[in-house]
Order: structure tokens, then C-alpha cells, then sequence
């Protein structure tokens, strides 16, 4: 079995996802029917992730089999949860304007919420795996700025997180 990764910015015609993690599996394999002919197959799987999601947004499956008969393949896409690439209020919107400072920070960062609705907020902050580190509920009005401590962070890459019911935003931030 062979993994690749990949990591950026995914376009669909559904819209643009930030911070995508794209995860290849490769399986290859033989199989001999006693007294018949050998086959194998490849089967290459994609799956598309959003760090602080334990689903994937989707998947992509190619599988080519060999036989004696020659090659056959089929493509198919796995969608699993159609509601994540269409709703306008559902999974991975970036419809929040989100200003995080200092980044990179070593103590403390603030979130700013001065283009921001007065709204019930979840701040959650994941590692680059997608395991969440700290995690938030607050209440937020419009202009105020909430501090989170990172002190207790180890150095790196993560992301920060910023959600209620109208949508959500997502940021990278760097621990020194």
C-alpha cells in the first residue's frame, strides 16, 4: 500500500475550499483462481479533508482490474455529505472575515471580531492532522476581541478556527 499527500486549495464547481489535505492510497493486488487465470487490480483512493473534520469533504476512487479477458477500469466519486460542498450554511464556509494578531504569536493571539455579527462563536484550534488542540464557546459582539492563550502550544503550524450558525472561517496561525 503506497500513501501519498498533497495540501492546498480545492476549486469545484460547488466553490473553493482553504486548507484542503488530499490523501492517496494506492493498493495493489493479485489474485489466482486454482485452475484458472490471475487477475489483478489497482485501486487508487482519494480522499479530500478539512483540518478539525474527522470526515472527509469527499473521495475519488479509480480502480483498474486485469484479466485475461484484458483491462477494465471505472472511476467514481464519493460524496459524504452533499450538504458540505452546497449549503451556504453548512461545513467549510468562508464567509466570515476573521483578523487574528499577532501571527505568528508566542503567548497570546486575539481574535477581532470588528467585521463580525454579534453571535454565539466556536473557536477551535487544530493541528495540521486535524486533531483539535483547544477549543472555544463564546458569545461575541460586534467589535469586541477575545484573546486565546497558546502558550501551552508547542511550536508549529495550525489553525484556527472560527464558527456559529451564519458560517465560519478558517486561519492559519504559527506558534513560535
Amino acid at each position: 500500500m503506497l500513501r501519498r499527500f498533497g495540501y492546498g486549495t480545492l476549486k469545484t464547481s460547488f466553490g473553493t475550499f482553504n486548507n484542503v489535505i488530499r490523501i492517496k492510497v494506492t493498493s495493489i493486488s493479485n489474485i489466482e483462481i486454482t485452475g484458472s487465470d490471475s487477475y489483478s487490480t489497482t485501486i487508487d483512493a482519494y480522499g479530500y479533508f478539512i483540518p478539525g473534520y474527522t470526515n472527509p469533504l469527499f473521495g475519488i476512487l479509480e480502480a483498474t482490474l486485469n484479466g485475461p479477458e484484458g483491462e477494465s477500469s471505472f472511476n467514481a466519486v464519493i460524496a459524504y455529505d452533499l450538504t458540505s460542498l452546497t449549503s451556504n450554511k453548512n461545513t467549510y464556509l468562508q464567509n466570515l472575515k476573521l483578523s487574528v494578531s499577532p501571527n505568528p504569536a508566542s503567548d497570546l493571539i486575539s481574535v477581532d471580531f470588528k467585521d463580525l455579527a454579534s453571535d454565539n462563536y466556536t473557536l477551535r484550534i487544530t493541528e495540521q492532522n486535524g486533531a483539535v488542540v483547544k477549543e472555544n464557546n463564546i458569545y461575541a459582539a460586534k467589535g469586541e476581541s477575545h484573546n486565546i492563550d497558546i502558550s501551552d502550544l508547542k511550536n508549529g503550524l495550525y489553525f484556527l478556527e472560527v464558527s456559529s450558525d451564519n458560517g465560519k472561517a478558517v486561519k492559519k496561525i504559527v506558534k513560535l
